[in-house]
């Protein structure tokens, strides 16, 4: 089983202050709370970004961290499924790297107008919704040339 806990407590933070939090690991892959009049309240939807009815479902991950990933997904595309798991896991254990390097903001989608913030991956005020630091040009460099 992959447990992907620190991804639910980012989005229980953000809930706080967000109605609906979302984040795009990359342009194709999207993670979208689940209000509370869902069939899963709480817990995190995996889309490829599209509009509801036009968008895949990858799976959801529960409450508890768990990762589950659709059967039609894990039959059809297993490539995929690896992929979208690895990605997962990445972001679970470093989602600043995960985030780095955009124009976009990867939370509200907004572009990103400072040369910092495009190397963080999220403005300042998505910062404070997702209790996320600010993070120095120089550091997020650093950190950039670590995942190298």
């Amino acid at each position: 089983m992959i447990n992907l806990a620190s991804t639910i407590v980012l989005f229980q933070q953000a809930s706080k202050q967000v109605s609906f939090p979302q984040v795009a690991i990359r342009d194709d892959l999207v993670l979208l709370w689940a209000g509370r009049n869902s069939r899963h309240p709480g817990t995190i939807n995996i889309t490829d970004g599209k509009p509801f009815g036009k968008s895949q479902w990858y799976g959801r991950i529960m409450l508890d961290g768990e990762l589950r990933i659709a059967s039609h997904w894990q039959r059809e595309n297993p490539e995929l499924c690896d992929d979208i798991v690895n990605l997962l896991v990445a972001f679970d254990e470093e989602p600043l790297i995960m985030l780095a390097d955009r124009n976009r903001c990867a939370f509200c989608g907004k572009l990103l107008k400072t040369r910092q913030h495009q190397l963080q991956g999220y403005g300042s005020e998505c910062a404070k919704h997702w209790q996320l630091p600010e993070i120095s040009k120089g550091q997020i460099e650093l950190n950039l040339g670590d995942k190298k």
